[in-house]
């Protein structure tokens, strides 16, 4: 990924879904990627919905997004 492409919105959206997604990644980045893309999807960025719909193709990203929609 260039620089240019890094710190477009699209850039921005495709290195938070990277590491939401990334079932190696530390717990802190994860959770912190997917508040980011909660918050852009607030504001109405529709990618930010579609970026985080990727992370339920992995056990542990639904696991990550159930605890932090669904909490006890």
């Amino acid at each position: 990924m260039t620089a240019t492409e890094a710190l477009s919105p699209a850039g921005t959206l495709t290195q938070l879904q990277g590491v939401l997604c990334d079932d190696s990644a530390n717990l802190a980045l994860r959770f912190r990627a997917l508040f980011s893309l909660k918050h852009l999807a607030t504001n109405g960025d529709k990618g930010a919905v579609d970026a985080i719909a990727a992370a339920f193709s992995s056990d542990s990203g639904r696991h990550y997004i159930y605890s932090h929609l669904y909490p006890n």
